[in-house]
């Protein structure tokens, strides 16, 4: 065994120094021998010639498998690698998976690899399967079974690779030799890392890789597992079993405007083609012009830990940009679309109007109703008062204990009267209310119960801050309505779907739902091709 003094660049951390005094050492063949492995046989799939990997990948295997305990076995019992995407995340995996299924580093191992799905988990699976499939000999030794997502090594003693998703019930008796929890951030509990972490102490070799790029909470465990691991690369951590590194931009410390930050955050940069500093500053600019682009972009991209919920939708300044006033006689040769929000007592009613102008622009007008009872509540708190939007004129108080549903109802059939109404789109509780009185009005077939979900809320609440920080949007200056898109604050569900949240929000944010759901109706029809002119508007019918 080749017991050496680890190179300058191994030695990283406190840790690191209070291991080498305490007999920890480096097996400079060991770490070789994993290079070696990887470059010979894991090439991804779409490389043509000679596969090399990043000098960062190297090192960060090379540390953890030429560190060696004092008494031979391996040093690391859990590693944490936080890293953003598209920095080649799923290909360490990867080779750490085959590595020790294949590298004969314990007798009859069993690596299994978990994410929060099975399809998630299938992703390393995959790159591997790929991976044996083009070697000769790899292909010799290995059997893949597709539908149990299950890669067993064919030779004497040989050892089984499979995937595992987040039910833990799976993962129970589990006597895994090593195992990877992929996208920690994910899973919606500690529960199959706890239980592949108690699994694996009957394996004296037993080794966790946890990875992973931020989430967006920062009570959730991996978060806690991030911060354990900061605290190794800072040196107030000195345990010498946890390896750490840790890929991030610092919000607070940081220039997230600063190349420099970028490379920080994403060892991968300008090491490969179509990820290059270029590309990363032109991904960024686009995505600061959008709150919501923007807190993804800061997870995904840097590293950091956010989410939708911490900012503001639409920056107010931008919002009042859009002020301005078309003529009445304008808006009634354009299509109009209604949509409402319905409250009946302490929370305020509201209703907005979008008209479709040319270009796919818009024109936003905003009503809001409260009962007098809400009024007098709203005193008691620290929130604006309704009676300061009542004298804007952009709230109406009407009398007793309830909002007068007579009053909401002359405001929409007037509109109705004098505008295009293409269509009137309420939520369930609008429907409740109000529904059956417009059937008279406009008609069964284009009144609308909108789902308050985040899929069917998605697409609007983007392309309404896209089309404000365009300037396509104009709009009345309702004071009611912009104390509701500054009070917005945005909840996003595991596929990146965005909606307005109360429970999150500052206040009231009915004025806002009100506004997305006609919007949404409006931005559609203006997207839409004009319909193709008839041949008979041309020229006619002809008889033969």
């Amino acid at each position: 065994m080749n017991r050496t003094a680890p190179p300058a660049w191994a030695v990283r951390t406190e840790a690191d120094r209070k291991a080498i005094a305490a007999g920890y050492y480096w097996d400079q063949a060991a770490a070789d021998r994993v290079i070696a492995f990887a470059e010979t046989y894991l090439a991804p799939k779409f490389t043509v010639g000679d596969f090399r990997l990043f000098e960062w990948q190297k090192r960060t295997l090379m540390a953890l498998y030429g560190w060696r305990s004092p008494d031979g076995s391996r040093r690391w019992r859990k590693a944490l690698l936080h890293v953003p995407k598209k920095n080649g995340k799923t290909l360490l995996t990867a080779v750490v998976a085959a590595y020790e299924l294949l590298g004969g580093l314990v007798r009859t191992p069993w690596v299994v690899s978990a994410s929060t799905t099975k399809q998630n988990a299938e992703q390393v699976y995959q790159h591997l399967a790929e991976c044996f499939r083009k070697h000769p000999k790899l292909q010799k030794v290995t059997k893949a079974t597709e539908s149990k997502k299950r890669i067993q090594d064919r030779r004497p003693g040989g050892g089984l690779y499979e995937s595992l998703s987040s039910d833990a019930p799976n993962a129970e008796g589990a006597n895994a030799s090593m195992a990877i929890v992929d996208e920690a951030h994910a899973h919606a509990s500690a529960k199959l890392y706890q239980t592949l972490e108690y699994a694996m102490i009957g394996r004296a070799d037993g080794f966790l890789f946890v990875i992973s790029t931020a989430g967006d909470d920062v009570t959730h465990w991996y978060y806690s597992l991030v911060e354990r691991g900061r605290a190794i690369v800072a040196g107030t951590d000195t345990d010498p079993t946890l390896y750490a590194e840790v890929y991030e931009a610092d919000p607070e410390k940081d220039d997230l405007d600063d190349p420099a930050t970028w490379r920080k955050a994403n060892p991968s940069l300008d090491l490969y083609d179509g990820y290059t500093t270029e590309k990363f500053r032109l991904d960024w600019e686009s995505a600061k012009k959008k709150t919501i682009d923007r807190l993804n972009f800061e997870r995904y991209r840097l590293n950091i830990f956010r989410k939708a919920s911490e900012n503001t939708w639409i920056e107010v300044s931008r919002w009042d940009a859009c002020k301005g006033v078309l003529p009445e006689a304008e808006l009634r040769t354009l299509p109009c679309y209604l949509g409402f929000d319905a409250s009946q007592r302490i929370d305020p009613t509201s209703l907005s109007a979008v008209w479709v102008r040319p270009n796919r622009r818009f024109y936003v007008r905003s009503w809001a109703w409260v009962a007098e009872a809400g009024v007098r509540d709203r005193e008691r708190t620290n929130l604006p008062r309704y009676q300061q939007y009542i004298a804007d004129g952009a709230m109406v108080m009407t009398p007793g204990e309830v909002i007068d549903k007579t009053a909401v109802l002359k405001t929409i059939d007037a509109i109705i009267a004098a505008h295009q109404v293409k269509a009137f789109i309420m939520d369930p509780n609008g429907a409740w209310v109000i529904g059956q009185d417009l059937d008279g009005v406009l008609g069964a077939d284009k009144i609308f119960r909108q789902p308050q979900t985040h899929r069917w809320f998605n697409g609007p609440t983007r392309e309404l801050e896209t089309a404000v920080t365009e300037r396509r949007v104009t709009h009345d200056g309702n004071a009611w309505l912009r104390w509701c898109l500054n009070s917005v604050r945005l909840d996003e569900d595991r596929y990146q779907n965005v909606r307005p949240l109360k429970a999150r929000s500052v206040d009231h944010i009915d004025g806002a739902v009100a506004l997305l759901m006609p919007f949404a109706l409006a931005d559609a029809a203006a997207a839409a091709p004009p319909p193709k002119p008839s041949v008979y508007e041309a020229r006619g019918f002809r008889t033969l």
